[in-house]
């Protein structure tokens, strides 16, 4: 097609949203010890991806003995830094209620996230097992937070089971199976689905199975064995830095075009290979081998097409060029043999009328073309040319694009310019024609590969491209040129034919256009500019939008500072960075370093988007001062190593040990930020007359607001404010700007039976 407008108007829909089926799950209620380290962090959307920035968390260290015993309150080995959790994407606007991390015997971890979604339940846990040495944290299960299924043994009466879960505070939702219900009960935190078997483990006589509600996830990658050797159906394989046509995320989408027909006009297509016969497409009003033109179609025993050729029924493939194409079409997918084509489900019609050495004449490409439209093809793919300008030809493909009917061509492996030199069909000026040029690994054209800035619509990857061989049927090949990249074009347009189905042909051919990523190497080589790509096709392109950053952010004076915006959608984008409103010269990346806070640099900061889809502005972030102690400053120069630290505050409000405290936190406990903190900032000393608390703090930080709370209940904490209360007792040998702090407990609190303290610092 080579009225190409940028401008037409496409339909965006949303991605769909489920991914990759769950492997591994874990569950074991009593493998991890019950001393915990609890961060709560309140309504956190998963969608800034962020821990709470706050420099007056609430990190609760619970002593599990009663108030006689003298006992140090300890903190657990905890995990290591663990990167992104892979259970976002599942839950992208959920809000986090609480998070435990649980050691175990072992030394690994458990993580257990309670979130409030979106999702028909609202109450998620997700519980990620992470290795202690490896840092994985790849596995995870996902349940409902406030739910199980039981199963009951056999001839036990149901109305006795809701009663006995009635009287323990449940509610059965609804039965499930023969002898199962999905039972719920009211949240109680992040333990409620264990208490709750543990509260059913007591009539064991009654009830056979208590277990999670859990999550499963539909995973869409195909289990054919050959499958993680076609490059050409993934993206940005960081291994050898190839690239594809992101086929996967799109069969989130659709995987089938199992009433799309297909007509592959080339050197027929080995109709008997284990990997496509499935997916062949057959004449239906014909029988086959009866030597009778059964639907008087004027065509005797056709059945899976036509050989042009050879004016005979039997269309099967002499040269390996048309089995290739159609593999990489419609070989079957998720089969558990083979390779998978861009349609697992598709109709493949077997066109003939290349011979064995290649070779045919535009009368039997009318030919294939008229029969094909005459039995119902929606695409053909035609993976051939070369000649001059032949009007009939030209009129055959007019007559297809009259009934809607795209014809995807190779541009041709000559390495030529094809805006100057001959090459048809790739060349006719019709609306319904798709020309398309080989791609590389690497985003760039093939040298062999025909262009044409106004000539070649789009480029695909073609080179060493895995596909079926004729030589019997189980055989594969690795196979290079444009009559490659065309397939996987063709395979584009019979998914978007089954997904719209009332939308036109020029809707869809503009849609794969529009979906194109565009590449500086194919600038003047095609039409689009760029190269081919599935799931934008399939679903649209993406709005920009930006993450929404805080309304105000603090710097330390003199650092330097990042703003670094996350710009989800499809690209490419282009930034600008904008100061009180006011363009910043050159400052057209996503992020934006300010040097050296100071005053005149305060003000009010946005960035504007621009993508193919729409313009989108963020929201405006205030930039602030901060001034700090000569102490602090040089606690962060010596644990940091530097004193060219470009993330200021961001910096302090880390936690990269993730054992609960920020480096705001560690800083005034006087611990070391990079390192897990074994000593305790918690001591008890007591008696049977006198109780004191003793904990760690900084030497001359009075900004510094240490509060102590007690509790005999875990509901209802009493604060006792140590800004001033307190009394010095010594030096804890930390180093010299540390000092150990006494609170002497007096005797009603010490009377009570059991009573449990947690400490919170405040910094500014």
């Amino acid at each position: 097609m080579k009225n190409y407008k940028t401008n037409n108007l496409i339909t965006l829909l949303g991605l769909a949203s489920i991914l990759l089926l769950l492997a591994y799950y874990y569950h074991s209620t009593n493998k991890f010890s019950p001393k915990i380290l609890n961060n709560e962090f309140q309504n956190i959307s998963l969608k800034d991806d962020s821990r709470a920035n706050s420099n007056s968390l609430d990190h609760t260290f619970l002593t599990d003995e009663i108030i006689g015993n003298s006992k140090d309150v300890k903190v657990e080995k905890n995990q290591k830094s663990i990167g992104k959790n892979s259970w976002y994407q599942y839950f992208p606007q959920a809000k986090i209620l609480n998070v435990t991390v649980e050691t175990s015997e072992d030394n690994n971890f458990l993580k257990s996230t309670l979130l409030e979604s979106n999702f028909k339940f609202p109450y998620v846990q997700i519980d990620e097992i992470i290795d202690s040495e490896s840092e994985n944290n790849n596995q995870f299960k996902a349940y409902i937070a406030n739910q199980v299924l039981v199963e009951i043994k056999p001839n036990i009466n149901d109305e006795n089971i809701t009663q006995l879960i009635q009287s323990s505070g449940g509610t059965v939702l609804e039965k499930i199976g023969l002898n199962g219900f999905l039972v719920q009960w009211p949240l109680d935190g992040i333990n409620t689905v264990r208490n709750i078997e543990a509260e059913l483990s007591q009539y064991s006589d009654k009830i056979l199975v208590v277990e999670p509600n859990y999550f499963v996830f539909e995973s869409l990658s195909p289990n054919d064995p050959k499958f993680s050797t076609q490059w050409a159906l993934n993206v940005d394989n960081t291994t050898t830095g190839e690239i594809g046509i992101n086929a996967e995320a799109a069969w989130d989408t659709r995987t089938d075009a199992e009433n799309v027909i297909v007509a592959i006009i080339d050197s027929g297509i080995r109709y008997t290979h284990n990997d496509i016969k499935d997916n062949m497409w057959t004449n239906l009003n014909e029988i086959p081998n009866n030597q009778i033109d059964d639907d008087n179609n004027g065509f005797v025993d056709d059945y899976y097409g036509y050989d042009f050729i050879n004016n005979d029924s039997d269309p099967n493939d002499d040269r390996k060029h048309g089995t290739s194409i159609a593999g990489i079409i419609g070989a079957r997918g998720n089969n558990d043999y083979g390779m998978t084509g861009i349609c697992w489900k598709v109709k493949l019609m077997a066109l003939k009328f290349l011979d064995n050495l290649g070779k045919g004449v535009s009368s039997d490409a009318i030919k294939c073309i008229d029969y094909a439209q005459a039995h119902g093809a929606h695409v053909t793919n035609n993976s051939w040319g070369g000649m001059g300008f032949a009007q009939s030809l030209f009129n055959a493909v007019q007559r297809n694009r009259d009934v809607g009917i795209p014809f995807i061509v190779a541009s041709g492996n000559d390495g030529a310019d094809i805006d100057v030199v001959d090459q048809y069909p790739a060349k006719y000026d019709l609306n319904n024609v798709i020309t398309v040029g080989n791609l590389d690994y690497f985003e760039k054209p093939r040298p062999s590969s025909n262009f044409g800035k106004t000539s070649v619509d789009l480029f695909a990857p073609g080179r060493s491209v895995l596909s079926l061989d004729i030589d019997n049927d189980d055989d594969f090949i690795l196979i290079t040129g444009t009559s490659i990249a065309t397939a996987q074009v063709s395979g584009v347009m019979a998914l978007l034919i089954a997904e719209y189905p009332n939308e036109t042909m020029a809707w869809r051919i503009n849609r794969i256009f529009e979906a194109t990523i565009p590449s500086p190497d194919l600038t003047d080589k095609c039409v689009t500019g760029g190269y081919l790509r599935l799931r934008r096709a399939l679903t649209g392109l993406i709005p920009a939008t930006i993450s929404t950053p805080p309304t105000t952010v603090t710097q330390i004076e003199g650092y330097n500072f990042n703003f670094s915006m996350t710009v989800n959608g499809d690209g490419p984008f282009t930034y600008q960075w904008m100061k009180n409103g006011v363009p910043i010269p050159n400052a057209t990346q996503a992020t934006l370093q300010v040097d050296e806070v100071a005053q005149a640099s305060l003000a009010k900061y946005t960035l504007q988007v621009t993508s193919r889809v729409n313009n989108v502005t963020s929201a405006e972030t205030e930039l602030l001062l901060q001034t700090v102690s000569s102490s602090y400053k040089s606690w962060i120069e010596e644990h940091f190593n530097t004193t060219e630290i470009e993330s200021g505050i961001a910096l302090l409000n880390n936690d990269p040990d993730m054992d609960g405290f920020s480096n705001n936190q560690e800083f005034a406990l006087v611990t070391i930020p990079n390192k897990i903190s074994t000593k305790p900032f918690l001591k008890i000393e007591s008696n049977q007359q006198n109780t004191q608390i003793k904990f760690n703090r900084q030497k001359n930080e009075s900004s510094i607001q240490y509060v102590l709370e007690s509790s005999t209940n875990f509901s209802q904490w009493d604060s006792l404010n140590l800004t001033t209360d307190y009394t010095i007792v010594g030096n804890t040998g930390i180093g010299a700007t540390a000092e150990e702090a006494q609170v002497q407990i007096s005797p009603e609190l010490n009377s009570n039976a059991a009573r449990y303290f947690r400490l919170k610092v405040v910094v500014p």
